[in-house]
């Protein structure tokens, strides 16, 4: 008889198609893995600096416990999400505990969490060596860093039709003078003329008969 026929395999996992905002992630399983909820939750992210510390000295879940240890929750709490060489920096998010998605439901705030990291008093096991935490940035810290600035307002064009009547009144004054001078340099012409063809009105303006010329 020929051997069975092997099972048909097994379906891929479905990929959690759920994009997560800023502040937030996809909520993990203990081994790292995205949960099956496939549900976003808060994260507090962090970034801390191991002087000596190589990447291949460095132990993902030590850390991640320890880290949890420190701040009072469980080590599927905490999740290193990149680890940079050099002494090494470590890139790690706090999320909830228990199937909660914010941390004041959890009622544990998340500004609580952040200043428990960035405490003088945060300890790590020693073997990790001595350490600074570079940053650490709550939910609300993320979204605001992520949200573009306000678009100022457009400037309103500059009205050039209005240029005409702003200059109306300095139009109409010099209109206004060079009239008078038309009408004042007219009327002295004028006299001229007049007195011209009116030798009697010259000799009455000057107050008295003058002499015939011989």
């Amino acid at each position: 008889l020929p051997p069975p026929s092997p099972p048909p395999p097994y379906p891929p996992p479905v990929p959690c198609s759920v994009a997560c905002g800023a502040g937030s992630a996809l909520k993990k399983t203990l081994s790292g893995g995205v949960d099956s909820a496939c549900v976003c939750v808060e994260v507090v992210s962090s970034e801390i600096f191991f002087a000596d510390l190589t990447e291949a000295e460095f132990n993902k879940e030590e850390f991640e416990c320890n880290m949890a240890d420190s701040l009072a929750t469980e080590c599927n709490n905490v999740h290193v999400t990149s680890v940079v060489s050099g002494s090494i920096t470590v890139f790690f998010d706090v999320q909830p505990s228990g199937t909660f998605t914010t941390f004041n439901a959890s009622g544990v705030t998340a500004d609580s969490i952040a200043a428990s990291i960035s405490s003088p008093n945060l300890v790590l096991n020693t073997s990790f060596g001595a350490f600074d935490v570079i940053s650490v940035a709550t939910p609300e810290q993320q979204i605001s860093a992520a949200t573009p600035p306000p678009v100022p307002p457009n400037m309103p064009a500059p009205n050039t039709s209005s240029s005409g009547s702003d200059n109306l009144p300095m139009i109409i004054g010099i209109a206004c003078a060079g009239g008078a001078l038309v009408l004042i340099g007219g009327g002295f012409l004028w006299r001229r003329q007049y007195k011209k063809v009116n030798p009697g009105a010259r000799q009455a303006e000057g107050g008295g008969d003058e002499a015939p010329r011989s």
